[in-house]
């Protein structure tokens, strides 16, 4: 059937349902029986229907699906034209309903895996996709719990397993629900492999998913009849498996089928949840709560595109296109909501949220952005709200089902509505599309270059979204190998990455972190500036995963003129002692005796200076210490002049308190050297330097030493794959070495970027490559990165913490990343090939 004819049949569905007077015998009492009700709390009943397509209902405009509850209650209530959910897929969508936030807030941006169909069709690296709504997050159902709701849920939950589920979510009673987004199967006994549904395994033979879930709410009302309730009946249908009632099926077969309508299984899904809908108005009816009751009917996605049809609308469920995103919504409210009204407001899932809390009087989350806005102005016809933009952001790749060509559903995408007017952008190819939805409701006409000025101005504004709600932006996906090794990347695995610290408008670098004894507390200190700059101080006591507030220091650290390092180091008597060092002219130190509750004034410990004082630091098997800087002549001395960098030493005879005049370590005719990042060999006999070259003409050196430090060979090239600066290096359990730095090696993909460097001692005695390198985080700057601690916890957990230009266009701000080896080494692109390689090269080094 052409468009215009479909959009014929909608518009007569829309008259009709427009021009329907008065409510229904069975719809409870009108709006003047309705003043007559007691104040109080309205009970709220939210049908949230999975998948069901914009035409899926007689009232939308089909006339295969028999619909007629549905129909009756927009009949008795108000049918939105303009309705979205938050996104094209389950997950995002509910997440969205349950925080009023979009999905760059939540981390939920699709189902599952963000990194679907087959690798070498991505030419993007997609979002790490949350599965899990995270507990801080106050949902709906806890405001409303907190305002004296019971609250109840029934069938699909698909925000989180054990210790996720919706009674750890602020649902009082909950049922059928679990991580997984489609049923084991519709028919009793909702089993498939080890999957049941909980609570529902006690059932008849022949039992239907929808019947049954719809009873078991009931119940939830008629034990609650009495105080106010939220009722989440979350039906698992229309999704697949697409399996409707044996009878029902049956009758729908012998039906002719209508405006590409004509799947009699999924038919009989559609009318099993107008049944529903009708038991649960007889159920309101019957306990005389329908006047004192909203009842909401919308659904989580667009239409499963192999068994039904949303056009006129273009796409299905997976695409942002409207077809993928455009939703039936009704919402009757006796007594406030004119009977038989429609909208054409533009409107969103997550406006669910504040509009209830309006509804219920309910207190809004005081640290918890919504994103939505109440529509309670629209559906007491006081007033049409002023215009306000939508958005969408599915930073994933969806792989093709049965009704479009190609790989994909969708590749990462991002899109606003303003008005009539939609702009979807497609990361892949930087494409922009346009449409005019008043005029081409099928998007078909791209105005993106007809209109550049309108196109222009949205675009800034999804742009200005983004940034506002720290969205994921896909980059381009890197090699799989460079430098000569496997090349990982964790940019997008923002589960391993937390923010340390983070001021608007500040500058913040250049962190050293030490871990305690203890194995699970961690110190970091850095300035507020570009080197030099008061130091700040924060404690972790969870190995990372949370950090304090900025912690009090002495007076004198806001004089610190260089980038600050910290030590513990053990005291020739067998005590502890944390020592930081803050450099320039004259070299200072600042000591703690109680593991960093109280600290010295920063005091000379030396008549000299230099750059990033201290950058290594060694304890010799006779208990005196060696720390390694550099200078260019300007600090070493007081009043110094500019020359060469020089690679220095000093000793300390008495634990770090005071320090000996430098000597030279190293320098170099032509390589400008410095940075000295120090390794020791797995014996402990030899010592490594991995220097940086500042000239950048040449590749990163290293110097050796067989003597305890005393002295060094000659510097040599480091191999491009350890090519950069500030390396900093530790030992996981297995024995592997692990180096992170900021990458500038010469035609690296991740120049300029957080990396870090997996090997051995071997390879670096021996100029070999390495096992692989990772990328841990794309810093958006040319440089400016990295000068990160890397501390191993006993579990065999890395965590290394550094500043970067991690959002465009904001100042640097210290993040940490955890990983482990274990974790890595399976994600290797090059398969088990890399990993036998360094196992059969390790066991000759050991040889």
């Amino acid at each position: 059937m052409p468009p215009s004819s479909t959009l014929a049949i909608l518009a007569l569905a829309f008259v009709t349902a427009t021009s329907s007077s008065g409510a229904s015998p069975g719809a409870g009492p009108g709006p003047s029986a309705a003043q007559d009700v007691a104040a109080e709390q309205p009970n709220i009943v939210l049908i949230y229907v999975d998948d069901m397509g914009w035409r899926d209902l007689g009232v939308q405009g089909s006339t295969y699906y028999r619909t007629p509850n549905i129909d009756r209650l927009a009949a008795e209530g108000m049918r939105f034209t303009n309705a979205y959910a938050n996104a094209p897929n389950c997950a995002p969508s509910r997440a969205a309903l349950l925080s009023g936030q979009y999905a760059p807030r939540t981390g939920i941006y699709t189902v599952g895996s963000a990194a679907r169909g087959r690798a070498q069709d991505r030419k993007l690296v997609p979002v790490t996709n949350r599965e899990t709504l995270d507990l801080e997050v106050v949902t709906l159902a806890e405001s409303l719990r907190d305002a004296g709701y019971a609250t109840g849920q029934a069938g699909k939950w698909h925000l989180g397993g054990e210790g996720h589920l919706p009674t750890d979510q602020g649902f009082s009673w909950a049922i059928g629900g679990d991580q997984q987004g489609s049923p084991p199967s519709h028919i009793f006994p909702y089993v498939r492999g080890n999957r049941s549904l909980p609570g529902l395994e006690a059932g008849e033979p022949g039992e239907y998913l929808a019947d049954r879930l719809t009873s078991e709410a009931i119940g939830f009302i008629e034990r609650n009849r009495t105080s106010p309730f939220f009722l989440y009946l979350s039906h698992y249908g229309v999704h697949t498996p697409i399996q409707g009632r044996p009878e029902l099926v049956a009758q729908y077969r012998d039906q002719p089928g209508s405006q590409e309508h004509d799947n009699p299984a999924y038919a009989a899904m559609v009318q099993s949840i107008d049944d529903s809908v009708g038991r649960l108005a007889d159920t309101l009816n019957r306990l005389n709560l329908a006047a004192n009751t909203v009842v909401v009917f919308t659904s989580d996605n667009g239409g499963f595109g192999p068994v039904t049809s949303m056009a006129p609308l273009r796409g299905s469920k997976g695409m942002v296109y409207e077809g993928g995103i455009r939703e039936p919504l009704i919402v009757r409210w006796p007594g406030t909501v004119r009977p038989g009204s429609i909208s054409d407001v533009p409107v969103i899932g997550s406006d669910f949220y504040p509009t209830f809390l309006e509804i219920s009087g309910a207190a809004a989350p005081r640290a918890q952005a919504l994103d939505g806005r109440s529509l309670v102005p629209v559906l007491s016809g006081e007033q049409r709200p002023p215009t306000r933009d939508l958005f969408w952001h599915i930073p994933v790749y969806l792989e093709a089902d049965a009704s479009v060509s190609g790989p994909w559903r969708t590749t990462p995408a991002s899109a606003i509505r303003r008005d009539n007017y939609k702009l979807i952008h497609f990361f892949e190819d930087d494409r922009w599309e346009l449409y005019d939805l008043a005029d081409d409701i099928s998007e078909s006409n791209n105005l993106a270059s007809t209109m550049p000025e309108r196109t222009a101005q949205l675009r800034k504004a999804l742009e200005t979204w983004w940034a506002d709600t720290g969205a994921f932006i896909p980059q381009p996906k890197l090699p799989a190998e460079a430098l000569g090794i496997p090349l990982l990347d964790l940019d997008a695995d923002t589960d391993r990455q937390v923010v340390v610290d983070r001021e608007s408008g500040q500058y913040l670098g250049h962190p050293t972190t030490q871990l305690l004894g203890d194995g699970r507390t961690i110190l970091a200190v850095y300035p507020k500036g570009h080197g030099q700059g008061s130091v700040l101080y924060k404690r972790s006591t969870d190995g990372g995963l949370t950090w304090s507030d900025r912690l009090a220091v002495p007076a004198s650290w806001a004089s610190s003129r260089e980038v600050p390092t910290l030590y513990r180091v053990r005291t020739k008597a067998g005590t502890h002692r944390l020592v930081m060092f803050s450099g320039l002219y004259p070299i200072r130190a600042s000591v703690s005796s109680d593991e960093g509750a109280t600290w010295s004034e920063l005091a000379p410990i030396g008549d000299f200076g230099g750059i990033v004082a201290m950058a290594s630091l060694h304890t010799q098997q006779n208990g005196d210490f060696l720390a390694f800087f550099h200078d260019d002549g300007r600090f070493l001395r007081n009043g110094g002049t500019r020359t060469t960098f020089t690679v220095f030493a000093t000793r300390s005879t008495d634990s770090g308190l005071t320090w000996s005049q430098p000597w030279v370590v190293t320098r170099h005719p032509t390589a400008q050297l410095c940075e000295p990042g120090l390794i020791v060999s797995p014996d402990g006999r030899h010592l490594a330097l991995l220097l940086r070259e500042n000239s950048r003409k040449l590749q990163s050196h290293v110097v050796f030493s067989e003597d305890d430090g005393e002295t060094w060979s000659e510097p040599r090239e480091l191999p491009p794959a350890l090519t950069g600066d500030r390396h900093t290096a530790r030992y996981a359990p297995d024995g592997r070495l692990v180096v992170t730095f900021r990458d500038m090696a010469a035609d690296s993909p991740t120049k300029g970027d957080w990396v870090l460097w997996v090997g051995t001692w071997q390879d670096i005695e021996q100029g070999r490559p390495g096992q692989y390198r990772v990328r841990l985080k794309d810093n958006t700057d040319t440089w400016d990165a990295a000068y990160a601690g890397l501390e191993v916890l006993p579990d065999g957990t890395f965590v290394t913490t550094t500043y970067g230009h991690w959002m465009a266009g904001e100042e640097p701000f210290i993040l940490s990343v955890r990983f482990r080896l274990d974790e890595l080494d399976p994600r290797l692109n090059t398969g088990d090939l890399a990993l036998d390689t360094f196992r059969r090269t390790a066991r000759a080094d050991r040889r």
